[in-house]
Order: structure tokens, then C-alpha cells, then sequence
């Protein structure tokens, strides 16, 4: 079985969540939806605006960063103290 994996959420410059809310006809109603950002709060909001909807969502608890640093070996580790593959801004 062949799964089509549907990205919920934003990049660099993106749509709005209002816009995007206008395209859930595009999403399949028959299939799981992954929801996923850089640390996972995007997600989240994603997911609990289709759960509201009827939806099957799934979300990356922690985003993608957290998924890099859980499945990095420790020599990658020790390269990403170095040098972060993320930018972070406070």
C-alpha cells in the first residue's frame, strides 16, 4: 500500500493559516495526514484545527528538530554543536 504523505504548514514566506484553511478540499478525508514544523507547535495547531474537522492527523511531537537530534549519531551530534544545521532566534 502506498502512502501520499500531505505537508500541513508553513515555510519561509508562506500562507497564512486563514489560506490554508480555504484548501482543505485539497486534503485526502481517506488517508492520514502528517503535520510537522521546525519545533512542533505549527503542527500542533495544524493537527487540532483538522482533528476539529474530522481528519486522520498524525504530528511529529517536537518537530523536526527534535527529530534531527533523536535519530543523529554522536559524532553527528558533536558536529551539530558546532555548527547548528538550524538557526534560532530570540
Amino acid at each position: 500500500m502506498s502512502k501520499k504523505v500531505i505537508i500541513v504548514g508553513g515555510v519561509a514566506g508562506g500562507a497564512s493559516t486563514a489560506a490554508r484553511l480555504r484548501r482543505l478540499d485539497e486534503l485526502p478525508d481517506d488517508k492520514p495526514i502528517y503535520a510537522f514544523c521546525q519545533e512542533g507547535f505549527r503542527a500542533y495547531i495544524s493537527q487540532m484545527n483538522l482533528l476539529q474537522r474530522d481528519y486522520d492527523v498524525r504530528n511529529l511531537i517536537g518537530g523536526i528538530k527534535t527529530y534531527i537530534m533523536a535519530t543523529a549519531t554522536q559524532e553527528e551530534l558533536k558536529e551539530m554543536a558546532k555548527n547548528p544545521p538550524y538557526r534560532t532566534i530570540f
